[in-house]
């Protein structure tokens, strides 16, 4: 048993040196080309082609094994598949990354939407701002003040039966507990806290005052023009 663990863990560790992004050694390589290039985008694209060069490499490989030798080609293809996914995956990241990295949130905000007072019934929510507007985050409010918001997510919580009975206030997540951020703060800074809390949107306050919202469709937007029209910091 030890035998076999100390060749599979050198032979794990000789596979994760190839020069293949996202390997280790496809992480040096990515280095060199940085250093020999001067561009991480370019020098990430490159990293990536090579790894998805192996990848292509251990596929028909393994496929070939599998059709010729034995059924321990297949997991050639099955592992050949994953660091192609992985390669692609990896420089997908990289380059949203890089095109985030300069943007602050009142690049991509939008205006907040018009408030709902907090006693009105999830029915009408949903039909009149869910279903209407395609609406995802709601803001409430009693007396002009902002009190809370109401997410899909809130109103998929309760069952179909009560959502006339059930004023918005009863289910909101007073303003209080709100996850907010700042015209200033990153775009990056903004995705995290969106992926962490599985959020959509977060409202945007400044001064204590409500002047935006972004979400996620908002920041996928903004990568998918800049990608389209080439606008790629190196």
């Amino acid at each position: 048993m030890a035998l076999y663990l100390g060749f599979a863990n050198v032979t794990l560790g000789l596979f994760n040196l190839l020069p293949g992004f996202p390997l280790d050694g496809g992480r040096v390589f990515r280095s060199a080309a940085w250093a020999r290039t001067g561009d991480l985008t370019r020098a990430t694209r490159i990293a990536a082609a090579v790894g998805t060069g192996i990848a292509w490499i251990m596929i028909v490989g393994g496929s070939l094994w599998l059709l010729f030798v034995g059924l321990a080609g297949a997991w050639y293809v099955l592992i050949g598949y994953f660091l192609k996914s992985a390669s692609e995956s990896a420089l997908g990241q990289v380059i949203a990354d890089r095109m985030l990295a300069p943007l602050v949130v009142s690049d991509v905000m939008r205006d907040p939407p018009e408030p709902v007072d907090a006693d009105t019934s999830l029915l009408a929510i949903i039909d009149d701002r869910v279903v209407a507007r395609g609406e995802r985050c709601i803001l409430l409010s009693r007396d002009g003040a902002v009190t809370g918001l109401l997410t899909v997510t809130d109103l998929i919580r309760v069952p179909r039966e009560r959502l006339a009975e059930t004023r918005a206030s009863e289910i909101m997540v007073p303003v209080a507990d709100v996850v907010t951020v700042t015209p200033k703060t990153s775009v990056s800074e903004a995705m995290r806290l969106m992926v962490e809390r599985d959020l959509h949107q977060l409202p945007v306050i400044e001064d204590g005052r409500l002047t935006g919202i972004i979400g996620r469709g908002d920041v996928l937007q903004q990568v998918e023009a800049r990608m389209r029209f080439g606008r790629i910091p190196s």
